[in-house]
């Protein structure tokens, strides 16, 4: 009987992991259709060279994912707690909802100031060319918004409803492309296209939003100064957002950094070959990382309950390994034919770029169950420390390769920081298993 319960929970798991999966591809095909016409027409419009400082500038929200101060791997960790009474979890999201929403009052503020002395375009290292300035200012305003409506995805996904925040991530591309078609129609500037990716983003944060306020029943709106309940019931935050703070510092300074790299020390055309290569990239890493997103609150609820945890973690590897290399052949096999749909063949050297990010897709889907395993105080601690030594090897040979191999550079940097962090996992996984 205790083999077949943990079977069922097994099932369930994979259930979660393939209905998350399921929905993201789903959504990722209709999301590749409509990004590729919404880059045809702001190529056609504007000009690769002005394409590729758009992508820049409405792709800058990826580099601040730490804005929500960690508190994200708090409720991912604390919601499917069955030993969590209702009262506690109320708590634990009323205390984020007051931190969330100082955080957004506070990028508003950096964005409306920056915007005022006309800071962005010397920061970024570009041209204002007559739309960045402002471009950047409303992008921020519309990324001030997410951070408090963000609740809503983390809230779905740790609740078991992870295919509901892929859904409503489907809402983006839509609405991105019709204010995409309005600027085409109306022979609109450089700026309306700049915008239309964040209108998209605060669309799909308010689905998400509203989905999880439906589905849930928590107080996702509400606001309270101090806690109703006595200091030694409420849950813990700082020991889960902490680390994970860090973590989201690093992160995105790695993976998200290079076009910024690019528009400073790298060749003139390498900014634009690396946004037409990277188009399907993005798409395809975004499947694994949502796929992956219900394994956390699943990991999570198995230390609870003080279960073995061993076997579901190496299945889970194996698949997700198997699907990166999935995800790698149809990401070299389709980048050609977006570079030719996209009207982009003046973009240089898209094809080594495309096997550079196939390689670097499957490495990160075959850690990535890893990452999700590790998520109590403990495992986010030696996160910070493997994902910050992975900074420092990704920096290094990005700017040493950056000359002889330009928009390459950064993708050679990648790969070798995500080899540093699975030689780590491979040495410290079994001693942080036996601590679980």
């Amino acid at each position: 009987m205790a083999d077949e319960g943990r079977d069922d929970q097994l099932g369930t798991r994979m259930r979660s992991v393939a209905t998350a999966g399921a929905a993201r591809v789903g959504v990722l095909l209709l999301s590749v259709l409509l990004v590729a016409v919404t880059n045809r027409l702001a190529i056609d419009s504007i000009g690769l060279d002005a394409f590729g400082v758009v992508n820049l500038v409405v792709t800058l929200s990826a580099l601040f994912p730490f804005a929500d101060l960690g508190i994200g791997a708090a409720l991912m960790t604390e919601l499917p707690n069955p030993t969590r009474t209702r009262a506690q979890i109320n708590d634990l999201i009323v205390r984020a909802n007051r931190v969330l929403s100082t955080v957004a009052l506070v990028v508003a503020s950096v964005a409306c100031g920056g915007g005022f002395f006309g800071a962005w375009p010397q920061l970024l290292g570009v041209e204002d060319m007559g739309f960045v300035n402002s471009a950047v200012t409303f992008m921020l305003l519309c990324f001030a918004a997410s951070i408090r409506l963000g609740t809503g995805a983390r809230v779905l996904v740790a609740t078991d409803r992870a295919h509901l925040a892929v859904i409503s991530q489907g809402v983006a591309p839509v609405v991105t492309l019709g204010a995409t078609a309005v600027a085409y129609l109306t022979d609109a500037g450089a700026l309306a296209y700049a915008v239309a990716a964040p209108i998209g983003l605060v669309a799909a944060n308010v689905a998400a939003f509203c989905l999880a306020k439906r589905t849930t029943r928590l107080p996702l709106m509400r606001l309270r100064i101090t806690s109703p309940l006595p200091a030694g019931r409420t849950l813990p935050i700082l020991r889960h957002s902490l680390p994970m703070l860090w973590i989201s510092i690093v992160t995105p300074v790695m993976l998200q950094s290079d076009r910024v790299v690019l528009a400073q020390w790298g060749p003139s055309a390498a900014l634009a070959s690396y946004a037409v290569a990277s188009q399907l990239y993005w798409p395809s890493y975004s499947v694994v990382t949502t796929a992956a997103s219900p394994l956390w609150p699943r990991f999570a609820a198995i230390r609870a309950r003080g279960a073995r945890i061993l076997r579901p973690w190496l299945l889970s590897t194996a698949a997700f390994a198997a699907v990166g290399v999935i995800l790698a052949v149809g990401l070299i096999v389709a980048t050609p034919l977006y570079q030719n749909f996209v009207g982009a063949s003046a973009a240089s050297d898209v094809g080594e770029l495309s096997i550079l990010f196939a390689l670097l897709l499957i490495c990160q889907a075959a850690i990535t169950p890893t990452f999700a395993l590790f998520t109590a105080p403990s495992g986010l601690r030696i996160q910070a420390i493997i994902v910050s030594a992975a900074l420092i090897v990704k920096v290094s040979v990005t700017l040493l390769l950056l000359g002889p191999v330009g928009a390459a550079a950064p993708l050679y940097g990648g790969l070798s920081a995500v080899c540093t962090q699975a030689a780590l996992l491979l040495i410290l996984t079994p001693y942080l298993l036996r601590r679980m």
